[in-house]
């Protein structure tokens, strides 16, 4: 397997939050395995794309491959899947030749290093933050104070935001969304840190308050226009939050594109 990019650019990059870079930078990628070619993109999210292949090498038990992203329209059509003997690149009705897993590795860690190395001569070290190293989970840690649990959210809704264990020094939250038909995207590392800046300045009557480091935070739509007005109240407090609440507003404009739910699932 092979994954190969070109005209790497990011002409609409307008910040340096995850969501700017998943979404803008790109480059035409072309998907091919033993000289045969899988898929072919244009204007691809290829930092995503390394982002998700990282993620899915530091699962304990390897899971089937899919890439659903804050760019596409639903989920990626090529996909790498366990068939009997190894594993599979697929797209449709196209498939490569079973390989072993070590094999896949290989051609995804010469990918992600690959563009890293030009995304940082191109941007910026500021960007390696978006790459983690090979077979290590994509992680943020920190410490928060636990408040009393409240479940918020309407379930019959579509968006949602999970907040799961970051390591020992305390609780991690980690942020997703959902479409109508709950299919998740993870909002990136950047997000969660922003929401956990955010929230510490939540007044007892906002909703953001009601977030639970223990449990599970559904919102919905309507519950999100709601505190985007709360946004503006930190801001007031908090003028040094912009950059997170801008990065979060972003978020929820995706959220609201899709009609669907922020889901919290906290430690």
């Amino acid at each position: 397997m092979r994954l190969e990019y070109s005209a790497l650019g990011a002409p609409d990059l307008r910040g340096r939050t995850e969501a700017e870079v998943f979404v803008h930078v790109e480059a035409d990628l072309v998907v091919s395995d033993g000289g045969e070619e899988i898929c072919t993109e244009g204007a691809f999210p290829v930092v995503e794309l390394a982002a998700a292949l990282r993620e899915w090498q530091a699962q304990d038990e390897r899971r089937d491959f899919e890439f659903p992203s804050l760019s596409l329209d639903g989920r990626w059509e090529v996909r790498i899947v366990r068939v009997s003997g190894g594993w599979q690149v697929v797209a449709e009705a196209v498939r490569g030749a079973v390989r072993p897993l070590a094999e896949i590795d290989a051609a995804v860690d010469e990918f992600v290093e690959t563009l890293r190395a030009d995304c940082t001569r191109q941007f910026g070290s500021w960007i390696d933050q978006y790459f983690p190293p090979g077979a290590t989970p994509m992680r943020v840690s920190g410490i928060v104070e636990p408040r009393d649990p409240v479940v918020s959210g309407d379930p019959t809704t579509p968006f949602s935001v999970a907040w799961p264990r970051v390591g020992a020094a305390g609780m991690g939250l980690d942020v997703y969304r959902e479409n109508q038909v709950h299919d998740r995207v993870h909002a990136g590392r950047e997000a969660n840190l922003s929401l956990t800046r955010v929230l510490a300045e939540a007044q007892p009557a906002d909703l953001l308050h009601g977030v639970d480091y223990h449990g599970d935070t559904m919102f919905n739509v309507g519950q999100l226009r709601k505190i985007d007005q709360e946004f503006d109240a930190i801001l007031a407090r908090r003028p040094e939050l912009a950059s997170d609440v801008a990065a979060l507003r972003t978020l929820f404009e995706l959220v609201v594109r899709d009609r669907g739910y922020l889901w919290i699932a906290g430690d």
